[in-house]
């Protein structure tokens, strides 16, 4: 099923195959690793992401060197190359290709554009993506991809996650307030984007262009809150949302949402809620709605 990718597995040393976990079709090839490959240069035909759950590498993504935040979506657009020079430990991750026609198949009718471009590289991963990447997950293993049907529509809404996570399904949007200079709303968006990733006040100050020192000021007297304490607020909605689901596990769910380590989280959620992260997950699963 994946013989549509081959031309990017064969790419990848022998030796690194072995312990990477396959899910794919026609459409989609989705891959854990549990390590980088230094020094290999990697370049897909098709849409490939990635989705660090620790520090990855410095990475070298066509002629220019990046430093990646964990947590977030790196996308590479077909024919881009990709190279990581160093060996980083890592926990297991996700990777993602997906076939050029289809992915502009899709985005056309999205956006009614053809050849859409995904300008930035590095983007917020949003829910909805890793859980539509689960869903495939589970639809290969469980059932064996034996409904065709289902699987076309997970594609299909994989596709529409992305789009909208980087983005390119929000253009319209976009263009109506590109005036516009509220720069407490943009970096309470560019939080909401972002809270995921290892982000800090220069990050924000670098997007909408401030000083540190004016835009904590002015942040504070607009919401009432410093940036600090208005994304955790966020990290927590995000946290609280995804031990609701019940998909991730409560170490995972701290990651996901860009607390610094499982205890810390941890400590923080009590502390806002009142009971723990495990807790809430275990009383959430027990409610019973008529």
């Amino acid at each position: 099923m994946e013989t549509v990718f081959r031309h990017f597995m064969d790419q990848i040393p022998a030796d690194y195959k072995t312990n990477v976990k396959r899910f794919a079709n026609e459409k989609i090839l989705l891959l854990k690793p549990n390590t980088y490959i230094p020094n290999a240069v990697l370049k897909s035909q098709d849409y490939h992401f990635w989705f660090p759950t620790s520090i990855p590498p410095p990475s070298w993504v066509g002629k220019r060197e990046y430093h990646f935040h964990r947590g977030g979506m790196i996308t590479i657009e077909p024919e881009v190359t990709v190279q990581t020079k160093t060996i980083t430990p890592t926990r297991e991750y996700w990777t993602l290709c997906i076939n050029k026609d289809f992915f502009q198949e899709i985005a056309w009718q999205v956006t009614g554009k053809r050849d859409v471009k995904i300008k930035k590289l590095e983007h917020a991963c949003c829910l909805q993506v890793l859980q539509t990447m689960a869903r495939f997950e589970e639809e290969v293993i469980d059932y064996n991809g034996n409904c065709p049907l289902m699987i076309e529509s997970i594609c299909v809404q994989m596709v529409i996650q992305l789009l909208r996570s980087t983005g390119v399904s929000a253009a319209k949007d976009r263009e109506k307030t590109s005036g516009e200079h509220n720069y407490v709303r943009k970096a309470i968006e560019y939080m909401h984007a972002y809270f995921s990733a290892g982000i800090k006040i220069d990050d924000i100050c670098q997007e909408i262009n401030l000083s540190p020192y004016y835009f904590i000021r002015l942040f504070k007297a607009d919401t009432g809150k410093t940036p600090h304490e208005y994304l955790l607020d966020i990290r927590l909605q995000q946290a609280e949302a995804m031990l609701r689901d019940g998909t991730n596990s409560v170490e995972e769910v701290a990651y996901l949402c860009g607390f610094v380590s499982p205890g810390h989280f941890s400590s923080f959620f009590r502390r806002n809620v009142g009971i723990s992260p495990s807790e809430y997950k275990k009383m959430q699963s027990t409610i019973i709605f008529p």
